[in-house]
């Protein structure tokens, strides 16, 4: 099984988003992320079978305390092909303490994560190429800013199904 830990987001949220792509899309080609895919991943861990140690790890930081942050701002990473674009989260200390708490717990369970630091953001779109007339600023500034209610998170399955990338929350803990 291909698995991530991620915070989900409820269906108001996914709502909004959708729009803030629509809006994207109607300004630039690309692959668009789909409203049920929408997520914020906090540790990724490839093909693995070793489902029952991920969920012990998460549970190393159930009850940890419910928290709410903040999605606001569009950014991108430069690809050939055709940028990244992400909308980032404000700075979120319970966010950095739990993803940091849940690291530790995966690592001690064996698992090797990514070494770079932790940098959450949602991606919007991949390969995307904007209208010549687009300007990055002033849609971003135009976004709203999102308030996510962090009440849970998710061990999630990632596969492709008839070619369409799907995401299966498999199980989750409260915090």
């Amino acid at each position: 099984m291909r698995l991530f830990v991620a915070i989900c987001f409820p269906e108001d949220v996914k709502d909004q988003l959708a729009g803030i792509v629509k809006d994207l899309s109607d300004q630039a080609a690309g692959n668009f992320t789909r409203r049920e895919n929408f997520h914020l991943t906090l540790a990724f861990l490839g093909e693995t079978p070793r489902l029952r140690a991920i969920q012990a790890a998460m549970k190393q930081v159930e009850g940890s305390g419910a928290f709410s942050m903040e999605l606001a701002n569009l950014g991108r990473f430069r690809r050939t092909g055709g940028d990244i674009y992400w909308m980032g989260i404000s700075p979120c200390p319970p966010l950095a303490a739990l993803q940091k708490r849940l690291a530790k717990a995966l690592q001690g369970a064996g698992f090797s994560l990514e070494e770079r630091a932790f940098s959450p953001h949602l991606t919007l779109g991949r390969e995307v190429r904007p209208r010549a007339d687009f300007d990055r600023d002033t849609f971003s500034g135009a976004m709203p800013r999102l308030k996510v209610p962090v009440e849970k998170i998710c061990l999630m399955e990632s596969r492709r199904e008839a070619g369409v990338l799907v995401y299966r929350e498999v199980s989750s803990i409260k915090l």
